[in-house]
């Protein structure tokens, strides 16, 4: 039996509950960061829908009539892996969940597997907004999702939620300033932001950092050369993975702090140093540092 839903909020109280009633109940999702968050919400057994997909071939893992399967965010799954998870619960007997929001980002692959499926089968649809607490907050939450922009961007702004410029360098530098201040009121409070290209990004990425070098709150620059060309990190940065490596238990989207780097100066190979993750620390070898 496939359920179709486009609110995943409900997510881990189903996990809770049916654990208990003796089904075996995996969390999957397109992205390691989805499977993190699945895990993250009590999933015992959480993995992206490729991995899961790999070991049913390999047989290290079994589905059966006893087994729930929730897919979040299945609207960014594309058609092949949607269309192997379905045959998968048809040939086991697996209850499968598709919860997501076809409205919202979609697969990169060829996708629409979702869509269609919501529009000739129906879905359930959980409408009550429980992620935030103040009533003009839901409103608007609820308004984005029904793709009522204007509406949602209105309430935000009768409320100082948002701060308009003339001009982007206009708007980079005051969220600069914004950013500075209020990290140095609470610099443990949780902050994102965010920009509509890579080169927005680095260029913002830049500022913040500058403003942390010169409070003091970064070490010397190591030099590393990335996917993207070389890049210079230090102890106190905050950083993304962006790939999977298994060998080094390095999942894509995992962030950290790096705690430590063990580098002489100059070029040349460095002795190994550490990245202190979420969940732990790996090694990494650093091209050369900077004073």
């Amino acid at each position: 039996k496939v359920t179709l839903d486009d609110n995943a909020d409900f997510r881990s109280s189903a996990h809770w509950w049916l654990a208990g009633a003796g089904y075996e109940v995996v969390g999957l999702g397109p992205t390691n960061g989805v499977a993190q968050d699945l895990k993250a919400d009590g999933f015992d057994r959480a993995a992206t829908a490729h991995s899961e997909l790999f070991r049913l071939r390999n047989g290290r893992v079994q589905w059966s009539s006893r087994t729930l399967v929730v897919v979040d965010e299945a609207a960014m799954c594309d058609a092949r892996i949607t269309g192997e998870l379905l045959a998968e619960a048809r040939r086991s007997g697996a209850k499968l969940v598709l919860a997501g929001d076809d409205r919202q980002l979609a697969s990169i692959e060829r996708g629409g597997l979702f869509a269609e499926l919501i529009r000739r089968h129906g879905s359930v649809e959980i409408t009550q907004v429980t992620r935030q607490r103040v009533d003009w907050q839901r409103r608007a939450a609820r308004d984005l999702a029904q793709g009522h922009v204007a509406a949602a961007v209105k309430a935000f702004d009768d409320h100082g939620a948002l701060d308009w410029s003339a001009t982007e360098a206009e708007a980079r530098a005051r969220l600069v300033a914004r950013w500075t201040a209020d990290t140095a009121t609470d610099s443990a409070a949780t902050r994102f932001v965010f920009a509509y290209t890579n080169v927005e990004v680095d260029a913002l990425n830049a500022e913040l950092r500058a403003v942390r070098r010169a409070r003091g709150e970064l070490g010397a620059d190591v030099a590393f050369e990335t996917k993207h060309g070389t890049a210079d990190f230090a102890v106190g940065d905050r950083i993304q993975v962006t790939d999977t490596d298994r060998r080094l238990g390095l999942s894509n989207g995992a962030a950290g702090v790096i705690t430590a780097i063990d580098a002489a100066t100059g070029a040349g190979p460095m002795q190994p140093g550490e990245l202190l993750d979420d969940e732990g620390a790996f090694p990494f070898e650093p091209l050369a540092s900077r004073q």
